[in-house]
């Protein structure tokens, strides 16, 4: 009898023992669950984050000085600009025509062309280039 009673304990201690590991199964099975959205929600951030800094990366470049410069308006912050370097040097030379006073009007519009400036800053440009003299005379002294 004692031993009957004794078995019975045992099995009840048992039966909790397994009750008990079934509740702490399902307990941390659902803190799994949880570690793994919050996993799955910092991957995401991580990756808006990361798009977020390539969308900026693409506002700011590096002026001659190499200081940020950021604008809004910049159609082309990249420094591949070009596509080939072809492009690079044909605006050098049309670059260098300009600052001898060549047909500045006409290389005003090549530039502004090819580097795609915004239609507001290019009717500027050109309004200005209309203001110039056509012939600057001669300067005396050093400067």
């Amino acid at each position: 009898l004692f031993r009957s009673v004794a078995d019975g304990e045992s099995r009840r201690s048992d039966e909790v023992t397994v009750v008990d590991l079934q509740t702490q199964l399902s307990q941390k099975t659902a803190l799994l669950n949880e570690a793994t959205l919050k996993e799955q929600e910092f991957k995401e951030q991580i990756h808006t984050l990361a798009d977020q800094l390539k969308n900026y990366e693409r506002n700011v470049f590096v002026t001659p000085l190499g200081t940020p410069y950021r604008e809004g308006n910049h159609c082309h912050t990249d420094v591949s600009v070009f596509g080939e370097p072809t492009e690079f040097e044909y605006l050098r030379k049309v670059l260098f025509e300009y600052m001898m006073g060549r047909e500045t009007k006409t290389m005003a519009k090549v530039i502004t062309t090819v580097l795609r400036f915004p239609s507001d800053q290019t009717q500027k440009i050109l309004e200005r280039e209309d203001t110039r003299p056509l012939f600057t005379p001669p300067r005396s002294g050093i400067f």
